[in-house]
């Protein structure tokens, strides 16, 4: 149980360190790129949605029932409207500061639904060690890295820094820490769990790329910039997921 315990640790620090350079890399390029971080928002609506596209929903189709996720997905929008709809004040809605800040809100509530699931297939398959190979290490420390990328930029827009961006990663991390324990002690009911989870997160992410990230900022750039941008991330991020792929 206490090695166990360790190998979640592991796996958890590894997914906060795919994060952290994540935000560094986007960090790096907002400095060096001073005046275009909105063109980096919207490119990393691109990643994010290449990671639905050639990543998270193929693997759900995979693994889970199609059904299971039809249904999550319908969940996900649900609740993530919802929360929207609470939120959202009219008033403000001209405030790009405060659609930002809606957008890191829905975008941390989309990874952290992400992370249960996850947490929960890998916490269920510690027991035999096998998830110790480095290959999977390597691929679960690297998917992280787009994600800090988008949390960093997001944050940026927000009006945040590093103060905060540390903090949102460190519960996420908790998030993945928690599901993988989890998992350890439901693998049982993980599969029933996961169609449910796995359909809402792509129905959560898919909701806070198109709606939060890329609607809300088509109109900062002109429309040819937008699409080549969105059309650079869907590239990078199918190169990157081939390349995990062969690993």
């Amino acid at each position: 149980m206490i090695i166990n315990l360790l190998i979640a640790s592991i796996i958890s620090l590894l997914a906060f360190l795919g994060m952290y350079i994540g935000g560094v890399s986007a960090s790096y390029l907002k400095s060096s790129l001073p005046g275009n971080i909105h063109r980096l928002y919207i490119f990393c609506g691109g990643l994010l949605a290449g990671l639905l596209i050639f990543e998270v929903i193929p693997e759900s189709i995979k693994q889970y029932d199609q059904m299971g996720l039809i249904i999550g997905g319908i969940l996900g929008l649900f609740v993530i409207i919802t929360i929207d709809n609470m939120i959202h004040n009219k008033a403000v809605s001209h405030n790009k500061k405060k659609n930002y800040l809606h957008g890191i809100i829905f975008l941390v509530i989309a990874v952290a639904i992400h992370n249960i699931p996850t947490g929960l297939v890998l916490g269920s398959n510690i027991s035999d060690h096998s998830i110790t190979g480095s290959p999977l290490l390597l691929l679960l420390f690297l998917h992280h890295i787009p994600e800090g990328i988008t949390l960093m930029i997001s944050s940026s827009l927000a009006g945040s820094n590093y103060l905060s961006f540390t903090p949102i990663i460190s519960f996420l991390t908790l998030i993945l820490g928690v599901g993988i324990i989890s998992g350890m002690f439901i693998s049982n009911l993980s599969q029933q769990l996961n169609t449910i989870l796995m359909g809402t997160v792509v129905g959560t992410l898919g909701y806070v790329t198109l709606h939060e990230i890329l609607w809300k900022t088509k109109e900062t750039v002109t429309t040819k910039e937008f699409f080549l941008l969105v059309a650079l991330g869907l590239i990078l991020i199918r190169l990157y997921v081939w390349g995990l792929g062969m690993l």
